[in-house]
């Protein structure tokens, strides 16, 4: 889950390397959700998103992992990622650079995140100190 002004790694090859979520005091932010966001760092060759543009960012992955209402519980890698997206949820860049579950991602209707990405993981459970796939 994320706060307002948590700090997410941008995983795509839009040009944009860090945001810092815009949300209402109280909300939260998990997997699965699109948020509003503030453009933090670029790369010197970005001239699309310059440095405090507002985007749209896709929450692929947490630091804290998720649960689902069936029990299930998806660990995550250890960093706060996204993929930028447009008004209508359609990916922004054309290469995503780090897997991710895709449970909450097909449910709720992201197939063209899914298709650029390089492998999504179906299932990556932490069930007592132990990863399983």
């Amino acid at each position: 889950m994320l706060i307002a002004r948590s700090n997410v790694n941008i995983v795509d090859n839009t040009g944009v390397k860090q945001v810092y979520l815009i949300l209402d005091s109280g909300k939260t932010a998990k997997v699965g959700d699109v948020v509003t966001c503030a453009v933090k760092r670029v790369r010197a060759t970005s001239t699309k998103f310059p440095k405090g543009s507002v985007a749209y960012v896709l929450i692929t992955s947490t630091n804290f992992g998720s649960t689902y209402k069936d029990g299930l519980s998806v660990r995550s890698v250890g960093a706060n990622n996204g993929v930028l997206v447009s008004k209508l949820n359609d990916p922004l860049g054309s290469r995503i650079s780090t897997p991710f579950s895709r449970q909450s991602f097909r449910r709720k209707g992201f197939s063209k995140v899914l298709s650029i990405a390089p492998f999504s993981l179906l299932f990556f459970f932490y069930i007592n100190g132990s990863f399983f796939s």
